[in-house]
């Protein structure tokens, strides 16, 4: 294996257990996170709940779209393209 920083080496030893961390607490996260925008929705004015939406859901499409080009990267290069 080539040099690797120390934190990547120990994610990818980590990895399984953190795979079945993420599937455990991903559904309390979500849960969380929607009781905050609903408190948020009732308390906020109108528009400070507003940035708050669009803010997050900007943050959720750059998140995407940096899976999404690092899955076509890799798509790329398994085929021989460069």
């Amino acid at each position: 294996m080539q040099y690797s920083h120390p934190i990547d080496r120990l994610a990818v030893k980590l990895r399984p257990a953190l795979l079945v961390l993420v599937a455990l607490w991903g559904p309390t996260m979500l849960i969380s996170y929607g009781l905050m925008l609903k408190s948020a929705f009732e308390t906020w004015p109108w528009w400070g709940f507003a940035l708050t939406i669009a803010s997050h859901v900007m943050g959720w499409l750059g998140i995407s779209a940096l899976i999404d080009t690092r899955r076509e990267q890799t798509h790329r290069t398994s085929d021989g393209q460069s």
